[in-house]
Parts: C-alpha cells; structure tokens; sequence
C-alpha cells in the first residue's frame, strides 16, 4: 500500500445525490483490478479520521473513477 495525492479530472454528477469521481494517477490506475479497493481522504486533516474505501469503477493506464452517493454533512460538490 502506499499513499499518493491525484488529481481530480472530472466530478460528475450521474443522478440525484450520485457522482462519479475520476482521478489522474497512474501508478494506482494501471495496478487495479476488479475486487480491489481504493481509500479516498480528501483533505490533510483529521476530519474525517480515516480515508473511505471505494471501488474502482473504471481504470486504464492514466486515470481511475468511482462512483460515490452523498450522505451524511452536507457538502457542495
């Protein structure tokens, strides 16, 4: 495992509450398969603790996506 900062290509929203995140990393993109999982933490503080695992909804060898429905705090995507 290791921890790399992407960057974010696209967020999409596909449906109400539902958007699909695509990233730039190839080091994670060209290494996933179906079954694994990827942690997301999207800032560098300790809100939330823990980063959130996801899916990989599609990967090639540049960019990876997930697909994600918001809960919770309210937030502007």
């Amino acid at each position: 495992m290791y921890r790399e900062n992407c960057e974010v290509i696209e967020n999409k929203k596909v449906a109400p509450g539902h958007y699909v995140l695509k990233m730039r990393s190839p080091r994670i993109a060209k290494n996933a398969k179906p079954g694994q999982f990827v942690q997301v933490l999207c800032a560098d503080s300790c809100d939330p603790l823990l980063g959130r695992p996801f899916s990989f909804l599609t990967a090639d060898s540049q960019d990876l996506s997930i697909l994600f429905h918001t809960v919770g705090k309210e937030q502007n995507f």
